[in-house]
């Protein structure tokens, strides 16, 4: 598995029109969740907003808790 600094996970996330993160929500439990970027309106740097393609709706994405995020077929561990 590859590995990637929490900085560069917004890049990745927006230049590519699909991606798998793995991070943990607010209540403490863990979620996948395959999405496409969407152009963020937080104040926060640490938030962002995505569309879940599966639940067909706008979800954000704390980049502070990310674990992990799979682009085509490469897996990568934020660290």
């Amino acid at each position: 598995m590859n590995s990637i600094s929490r900085f560069k996970t917004l890049d990745l996330i927006k230049n590519n029109n699909f991606v798998e993160c793995n991070f943990i929500k607010k209540d403490g439990t863990h979620r996948n969740i395959k999405c496409s970027f969407e152009e963020n309106q937080n104040n926060s740097s640490s938030m962002v907003l995505v569309y879940d393609i599966e639940k067909d709706g706008y979800r954000n994405v704390n980049l502070d808790t990310l674990l992990s995020i799979k682009v085509k077929d490469t897996v990568y561990k934020v660290i």
